[in-house]
């Protein structure tokens, strides 16, 4: 019965494999084109007199196939992050931006009006070119007029013009405005969804493999000692780590990363603590378990982590509004189990084999 077990075990995990690598080939287009655009500039915007020059900045581009996208967007003076924009006053950037999308047959498919904005939404794009303008202002009839024309109702121009204060505007100037557009398909085609499911399938599959491995292997009384140690030394790891990362986003050290992102790391310096630890003093095999299967297991892990990273990076999914998002944990993933684990343990190895050498020319 075990036998039997273990064969549709290795089946199993051959056609999870066969699956992965097969699906890609047969859907590369579907499964790994999302990015249409991924963009970043820097505009100096000069205001005389309270005149703007220029007074728009345009920028094209084309949407290949027809379906539902992410669609993300700011714009802000430099130096500037997503996380003061919503306690600042639009007369700080001494004009008013209005953004608007249209078609090629000149039809408004988006619009926003901001001082400075970093925001995404969904919209359906239809296949073809599409004309995007940002236009500047300082003074209250031209924002109404334009207002009118591409954005809204005459009385809503009117109520959005009320809650700024144009007196505040103008002057002379020159701020840089710093850009970012992307423009991303969403994930809604069979295929990728297929291949998603058979990785988290496989990991699940060898995972549970791994644990029934290790669950049937026993530890002596000195390695759950040193393993409850490493227990102590990665809570208090973790702890600290953990406040280091709340300073981190407190002060905006780090501004180019998510906070979810950054507080996610935290957890990472108190589990490699914990395992190496173990690893140094003879407590993470359990007795006679061979290092080469675990030190395999690291590196298929980080495998799987690398593959996953490559093609979020490929998809412009690392990113989002300029910033490291969520993905970008797979490539940590990958740098732990490919290099960190598996050194160690190969370091560990090579030390125990010469101190077992130097043991056995004692004994003679």
């Amino acid at each position: 019965m075990k036998k039997k077990m273990t064969v549709i075990t290795i089946c199993l995990i051959a056609a999870l494999v066969l699956g992965i690598i097969i699906l890609p080939l047969g859907f590369k287009e579907d499964v790994f084109k999302g990015n249409y655009m991924n963009s970043n500039w820097s505009k100096d915007i000069k205001i005389t007199n309270g005149v703007i020059n220029p007074g728009f900045t345009e920028v094209d581009f084309t949407v290949d196939k027809t379906g539902n996208y992410n669609f993300g967007y700011s714009w802000m003076p430099e130096g500037m992050n997503s996380r003061n924009l919503t306690s600042v006053n639009p007369s700080v950037f001494r004009f008013v931006t209005i953004m608007h999308i249209t078609d090629s047959d000149g039809n408004i498919v988006f619009r926003s009006c901001a001082g400075a904005v970093d925001a995404s939404t969904d919209l359906m794009f239809s296949a073809g070119n599409y004309h995007m303008v940002y236009s500047y202002f300082t003074d209250r009839e031209s924002y109404i007029e334009y207002a009118k024309e591409f954005l809204c109702s005459a009385r809503e121009a009117e109520e959005l013009a009320d809650d700024i204060d144009f007196n505040a505007l103008g002057g002379d100037d020159t701020i840089k405005l710093d850009y970012s557009l992307t423009l991303r398909r969403n994930n809604d085609n069979i295929a990728f969804s297929i291949w998603v499911f058979l990785i988290i399938v496989l990991m699940m599959v060898l995972l549970g493999v791994f644990l029934q491995a290790r669950t049937a292997k026993a530890f002596d009384e000195r390695q759950e000692i040193e393993r409850g140690r490493g227990f102590r030394l990665g809570f208090i790891t973790f702890s600290v780590s953990l406040f280091l990362v709340m300073m981190i986003d407190i002060l905006d050290i780090l501004p180019m990363v998510h906070s979810h992102v950054l507080y996610t790391t935290a957890f990472f310096p108190g589990l490699v603590s914990y395992v190496l630890y173990c690893i140094e003093h003879e407590a993470y095999l359990a007795l006679n378990e061979k290092s080469t299967g675990v030190t395999i297991g690291f590196i298929f892990v980080g495998i799987g982590n690398a593959l996953a990273a490559f093609t979020n990076a490929a998809s412009g999914k690392m990113i989002s509004g300029g910033k490291l998002d969520l993905p970008a944990i797979n490539l940590l993933c990958a740098i732990i189990f490919i290099v960190i684990l598996p050194a160690a343990m190969i370091s560990k190895k090579i030390s125990s084999s010469k101190e077992n050498g130097t043991d056995d020319d004692d004994e003679e």
